[in-house]
């Protein structure tokens, strides 16, 4: 059956019509798109064929969209609706903001009004809680951070699977209860379960301190400790005790009075010239 095809200007008034309609319905929906959508489509439609399309172009100047590229359908309209207002878009986009590390001993109990006061201090300030999945510290920043209502600004850093495989003793259960609040979670962040334990902790530790402003360590037992001395000299370290931390291993400095979002805690660090007086930290 031999193919009918339409006319110049039959094309030109049939492309036009489609465009109004589009524009006409989607137009409310311009701003919830993600702009590299809009930037795609359009140039994909405005390329025009090699041969054969330039008379189109000088006969209709305005016409430069080819239509025959289908728009975006309300399905994908409606996803991509869904899409900008998912937690977990929402925590994506919040891990690339300005964020703090936290840890701590595993024999801490709650309730810590330390861990609350400063978790709070920095998801109040904008930035977002970067932690690991451990009893003790970790759980207690995971849950400070959602009874304050800040799920979406935590990422939870976990070294077993999100079925719970790879988990040990030491894991807790809140990296689930905080995936399913809209938390970001890093599942198996220290590695398969080929690596031993205590490398998958250590590894886990490091990877969600990357990229962080600080490191906050609550109660910091031997552990902590380890992981604070490979964080020496990349970013400032405070920790929450009642008495002075054990030194960090390995390190030159010591434990000297320090301030963290108003709240008086330990930083490690050096002692400033006389003249300066404040911490300079290594």
């Amino acid at each position: 059956m031999p193919v009918r095809r339409r006319s110049t200007a039959h094309s030109a008034r049939w492309q036009n019509t489609n465009m109004l309609a589009f524009f006409g319905e989607y137009t409310a929906l311009i701003p919830v798109l993600p702009v590299r959508l809009w930037v795609a489509f359009f140039k994909r439609n405005t390329k025009t064929k090699r041969k054969g399309s330039n008379h189109h172009a000088k006969e209709n100047p305005v016409l430069v969209f080819n239509l025959r590229v289908p728009f975006p359908s309300r399905v994908s309209v409606r996803r991509a609706f869904v899409q900008s207002h998912n937690p977990q878009v929402l925590a994506m986009q919040n891990h690339h903001t300005q964020s703090v590390y936290f840890g701590g001993s595993r024999n801490l109990k709650s309730p810590s009004s330390a861990v609350a006061q400063a978790v709070l201090s920095v998801l109040q300030s904008g930035q977002s809680v970067h932690v690991g999945d451990c009893i003790g510290a970790d759980a207690l920043v995971i849950t400070s951070a959602i009874v304050a209502g800040y799920a979406s600004s935590l990422v939870v850093f976990a070294i077993s699977s999100a079925s719970g495989s790879g988990a040990c003793s030491l894991s807790s259960s809140m990296p689930t209860a905080a995936a399913a609040l809209g938390s970001l979670v890093q599942w198996q962040a220290g590695g398969s379960q080929s690596v031993p334990l205590a490398g998958r902790l250590i590894k886990r530790s490091l990877a969600a301190a990357q990229g962080c402003e600080e490191a906050v360590f609550f109660n910091p037992g031997a552990g902590s400790l380890a992981v604070a001395a490979h964080l020496v000299g990349k970013m400032p370290i405070h920790a929450f005790s009642e008495s002075m931390p054990a030194p960090i291993p390995g390190k030159c400095g010591q434990w000297c009075i320090a301030w963290f979002h108003g709240l008086q805690c330990w930083g490690w660090g050096t002692l400033p010239e006389p003249q300066e007086k404040q911490l300079s930290f290594i």
